[in-house]
């Protein structure tokens, strides 16, 4: 699913199962991007991992959880993409 927001950036949200999911949000080369491509698995939050402002800038995920449900976990990443697509 794709919404494109009234300041000109947009987010795609990809759910194939459960438990594996993109969450993106884009403005311009500034990105923040929840997912759990298994790999960095250097993080705690192994394999959830944010690429925040750019793609190669990857932190571990304190957003989501993968024992909440998709709704749950979009809700989150929106509140946080809300109160953050300013400030990046």
């Amino acid at each position: 699913m794709r919404i494109l927001l009234d300041d000109g950036s947009f987010i795609e949200i990809r759910y194939p199962t459960v438990r594996e999911y993109s969450l993106h949000w884009q403005k311009g080369s500034r990105i923040i991007r929840i997912d759990t491509a298994p790999h960095h698995r250097n993080l705690k939050s192994f394999p959830r991992h944010i690429h925040f402002k750019f793609e190669d800038h990857v932190i571990e995920d304190n957003i989501t959880d993968l024992k909440s449900s998709p709704i749950e976990n979009a809700k989150r990443f929106l509140n946080f993409i809300l109160e953050m697509r300013e400030k990046i």
